[in-house]
């Protein structure tokens, strides 16, 4: 499903909500971009392979208000992007990278970590403008048999201090956990939650 809506400076937001991975598979897959900046991006539960980036020389049109209006469609990833049905050459592996300006990365990667995982550009004001989807990773369309059910003692709503317990083993004190990790934690539900609802 693609949500489109005009954005606050004339721009298009589109967000795809989710992208549906079959468990058990091999992807690859090639992010694009036409912008005339670079984009970091970051994906979670998963390392990937990365296969191919570059920067495509890509012809252009002037509209009829004078505009530069870049083709992008028209470029042949296939003359630089390796051969899907084979075996590669790794350039890297990792979870963030940054796709150039006018650029193209590929990566590829074993769908073994089922569950929705956020996929998004990493400068903040993109993704609240749309640079965001959720992969979805599952095995005939659900995730039963994938993913094992949370502990008894899993915190819900309104039960915050179980976020505080810490073992009485442990160095650490519940006194000493930082307001750092609560802030993660909560940007990384706010991002979540906006993933979908937008």
């Amino acid at each position: 499903m693609i949500i489109n809506r005009t954005g606050r400076v004339g721009n298009f937001e589109t967000t795809y909500k989710k992208e549906v991975f079959e468990f058990g598979e091999v992807y690859e897959v090639l992010l694009v971009s036409k912008d005339a900046q670079q984009h970091p991006w970051h994906i979670h539960g998963y390392t990937v392979n990365f296969t191919a980036v570059g920067v495509m020389d890509l012809p252009y049109e002037i509209d009829e208000c004078g505009n530069n209006i870049t083709i992008y469609r028209s470029y042949n990833f296939d003359s630089v992007l390796p051969d899907y049905t084979k075996s590669v050459d790794v350039i890297a592996i990792g979870d963030s990278f940054t796709v150039p300006a006018t650029g193209y990365v590929a990566f590829r990667f074993k769908v073994d970590n089922p569950g929705p995982w956020l996929f998004h550009c990493h400068m903040e004001w993109h993704l609240a403008t749309g640079l965001a989807m959720v992969f979805s990773f599952e095995k005939s369309g659900t995730y039963q048999n994938l993913i094992s059910p949370p502990p008894s003692n899993f915190p819900v709503c309104g039960s915050k201090n179980q976020w505080l317990t810490v073992p009485s083993n442990s160095p650490s004190s519940p006194n000493q956990v930082s307001s750092a990790y609560f802030v993660a934690v909560s940007f990384d539900f706010f991002v979540l939650i906006l993933a979908f609802w937008l």
